[in-house]
């Protein structure tokens, strides 16, 4: 059994990004057992008080408690 990677997606105001441009945006600049294999596209990201991600809200959110997080940066990023 392995983990399949899901992304959530928070456009910018008046940004447009289908599925299919993410896919292979992602396919084209990460390793391809780190690509997402599904994206969901949400309105915001729940942020502590400090404006830092909630991993534990999340968590809470999507009723998984033992939930990974994983930060993925693009190839030239990672320099």
């Amino acid at each position: 059994m392995g983990e399949v990677p899901k992304a959530l997606v928070v456009l910018k105001p008046n940004a447009a990004a289908t599925e299919a441009e993410l896919i292979e945006f992602c396919r084209a600049h990460l390793s391809h057992y780190k690509c997402p294999r599904s994206f969901e596209f949400v309105a915001s990201l729940p942020k502590t008080a400090l404006e830092k991600f909630s991993r534990k809200t999340f968590a809470r959110n999507i009723g998984r408690a033992g939930i990974r997080f994983a930060r993925i940066l693009p190839r030239e990023a990672r320099r």
